[in-house]
């Protein structure tokens, strides 16, 4: 199973994610669709972060990055798909919340203590749905674990 694109398959930069207990997932980053998010996460490569399970979104994942993005750009709380990637810049309650980047792997609506979490989709993983979903619920149940994202090099 894999996720539908967003825009053109012409996308041209990919990331890696790999998780700290097993998994490995490849993600297109959607630079036509949120260049300026999508930048911010290129220049922050490689990262490491501690990966938890989000609170109020459904079947999501959820990282506290230091991302420097303040707008709104291809944004959406509802209408969200497994496989999508998404950064939450806050911009209604940054007072109150850390940007975060969520990577949906189920039913979800982006959401925030505060209702809707309008966010920006930034990338999409392409393949594999089936090992993000063992994940997420692994996450879950074990609890939380570091995941390293890094820039994709083809032969990696």
């Amino acid at each position: 199973m894999t996720a539908p694109p967003v825009s053109s398959r012409d996308n041209k930069r990919k990331i890696v994610l790999e998780f700290e207990r097993g998994g490995r997932l490849i993600a297109d980053l959607l630079d036509a669709d949120a260049p300026d998010t999508a930048e911010a996460f290129w220049k922050k490569l490689p990262m490491r972060e501690m990966c938890e399970h989000a609170k109020f979104s459904g079947f999501v994942l959820s990282l506290l990055p230091d991302l420097d993005v303040h707008k709104a750009e291809n944004s959406r709380a509802i209408g969200v798909l497994p496989g999508q990637i998404l950064f939450n810049p806050h911009l209604n309650n940054a007072t109150w919340h850390k940007r975060e980047i969520s990577i949906v792997y189920g039913v979800a609506a982006m959401r925030d203590s505060f209702g809707y979490a309008p966010c920006n989709l930034v990338a999409n993983i392409v393949d594999d749905l089936d090992l993000l979903r063992e994940i997420g619920i692994r996450i879950h149940h074990e609890g939380r674990e570091h995941v390293e994202i890094k820039r994709y090099e083809p032969g990696q």
